[in-house]
């Protein structure tokens, strides 16, 4: 007997087994926009496992070898010159001890320092330094011009992994966010779900990200820390979506626009979601988690492919879909 399962947002997990898993962020990412946007990934990449503590420096060197990034040398892991350091400070959060415990055993947030470097850092952030106070080979302690902060102090990782870095703070600003910061974690971040990171640390990082693009080497590290905590950083597989929330496309929907196609007939379809704009324009009848075969009706109504949302007008309302083993509804809302 065939059943019918209702959900008020994207469909009910049961239905995932009628598709293959594809990625996160093809699946639920195209077509939204800011908040929406961050918080979806959020959802999708938050780590399902982290390791104790007494492993932290054992599983950063298994994964960086003997890399240290932060001042771009090669490092003798086999001494006691190297600790695991963190690009945001643990000590940020220290008004969220649940938080602050997950940031310091996050393996996208560590990497290898020298323990003589790391002490000289403290808890500074990363940023472009113009007034060096403390200069090492490859790296920089300083001030930096950084909007109403004009004592900004900041740690200048190495050159060649900055974009790296930009990545992470990316991911953790994403992934970590905060009503209350603490140190200079008030400085880099604001105390909301987005944008989270203040325009100028935005800026900054975007300058290394576009400047220092994903290499195979990061994607590698990507792939080790998947297999040790089961979650990627987005921002190394899809580099572009920096630009859609801090970036040139911000008030964009994701990938939601194809400049080569005009008349959006060969974009890419955007999965359900729960709520509509009307200068949003359309709506793709399409999920990741129901068959390309389904039958859908709008409002009663037979529907198919895309409907124009000025068409159906504003409120609630009800779609529904048939397939061959399954019945299913939701409910859309469209706002002025």
């Amino acid at each position: 007997m065939k059943s019918e399962k209702i959900t008020l947002l994207i469909l009910s997990a049961v239905m995932t087994g009628l598709i293959s898993r594809a990625d996160d962020i093809d699946d639920y990412a195209i077509g939204r926009k800011g908040e929406a946007l961050k918080t979806t990934i959020q959802k999708h990449y938050t780590p399902t496992r982290l390791i104790e503590s007494s492993s932290i420096y054992e599983t950063v060197v298994k994964i960086n070898g003997n890399i240290d990034r932060f001042t771009g040398t090669a490092t003798d892991t086999e001494t006691s010159h190297t600790t695991a350091g963190a690009a945001l400070h643990p000590d940020w959060l220290r008004m969220w001890p649940e938080k602050k415990d997950a940031v310091s055993r996050d393996m996208h947030n560590l990497g290898l320092i020298d323990k003589s470097v790391a002490a000289d850092r403290a808890t500074r952030p990363l940023g472009n330094v113009t007034d060096v106070r403390i200069q090492g080979s490859g790296w920089a302690i300083g001030y930096a011009p950084y909007g109403e902060h004009d004592q900004m102090e900041c740690f200048e990782p190495a050159a060649e992994y900055k974009g790296d870095f930009a990545r992470t703070m990316f991911y953790m600003a994403t992934i970590y966010t905060a009503t209350l910061w603490y140190d200079w974690g008030n400085i880099v971040f604001e105390p909301n779900i987005y944008p989270s990171l203040r325009k100028e640390a935005a800026a900054t990082y975007m300058k290394w990200h576009r400047e220092d693009p994903v290499d195979e080497q990061e994607r590698l590290l990507n792939d080790k820390i998947e297999d040790i905590q089961g979650n990627r950083n987005p921002f190394i597989d899809h580099p572009e979506l920096a630009e859609y929330l801090w970036g040139d496309k911000k008030d964009i929907p994701y990938r939601s626009e194809n400049p080569s196609d005009p008349d959006n007939t060969d974009r890419p379809k955007i999965p359900l979601h729960g709520v509509y704009k009307l200068n949003d324009g359309y709506i793709d009848l399409y999920s990741p988690y129901v068959s390309a075969e389904a039958q859908w009706s709008v409002d009663g109504k037979s529907a198919s492919g895309t409907l124009s949302i000025h068409t159906l007008g504003t409120g609630v309302h009800e779609l529904r879909y048939t397939t061959e083993n399954e019945k299913g509804k939701l409910l859309i809302t469209i706002e002025p």
